[in-house]
């Protein structure tokens, strides 16, 4: 008799009945079921994996011999960019060209009180530009951002904006990280009038749930007090 089992096919021996005797032929059949029940495989099935993704800008730190060091997942800043007369808008995208470093993580050195920030850099026309001008940068943590000024060549200002990733402290030789934008892509848009400009982000919470929080910054410039 020939059954099934997974992906084996296993032959049983005859059945014995009593006043029957045993013989070498059916002592060997058993031993050969044995043996296949033993060394049978699992049937294949078809398994799905879902691949975990980093929210984005989540903060990792790690010791480097006495060095403690800091990097972030992969994140976007999205930059909105409107002609004159707002007739036309569109989106660019940006990541901070220094994430990686050899197809890694760049892990970059931070100190109790610094804080991992994304650095966007705007020309005084009030545009990123070009993908070297969105970096990740440590500084300290209370570090603050430069608006652009445009119009008269005598006061032309790029601007400087600083996104906070986490803050970085040490609590008796344990590292504390404080979230800010972590988990969360960076909205950024610059409009202006005038010598005023504003720069807005919105931060939406890792997941997709709950809802989003606008953030909106003015900056004047000091000509305009003038």
């Amino acid at each position: 008799m020939i059954v099934n089992n997974g992906q084996n096919q296993i032959t049983l021996p005859d059945v014995v009945r009593a006043g029957d005797s045993i013989t070498a032929k059916w002592a060997n059949s058993m031993r050969t079921a044995i043996q296949a029940l033993r060394d049978r495989k699992p049937r294949a099935e078809i398994q799905t994996k879902i691949a975990r993704i980093a929210a984005p800008f989540t903060p990792t730190v790690k010791l480097n011999g006495a060095q403690w060091q800091i990097s972030a997942s992969r994140g976007l800043v999205i930059e909105k960019v409107s002609t004159a007369d707002e007739t036309v808008d569109a989106l660019l995208y940006w990541t901070p060209s220094n994430a990686l470093t050899g197809g890694l993580p760049t892990y970059f050195n931070i100190n109790s009180g610094q804080s991992l920030f994304v650095k966007v850099t705007e020309t005084n026309s009030g545009t990123v530009r070009v993908i070297a001008s969105v970096v990740f940068e440590v500084a300290a943590s209370s570090t603050i951002s430069t608006a652009y000024i445009p119009g008269n060549p005598s006061a032309l200002q790029d601007g400087v904006y600083y996104y906070e990733i986490a803050a970085f402290t040490v609590v008796d030789t344990k590292p504390v990280i404080e979230r800010w934008a972590a988990a969360s892509h960076i909205y950024h848009e610059v409009t202006t009038t005038g010598w005023w400009g504003t720069c807005s982000f919105l931060f939406t919470p890792a997941g997709g749930g709950g809802s989003p929080s606008n953030f909106c910054l003015l900056y004047t410039s000091d000509a305009a007090d003038e």
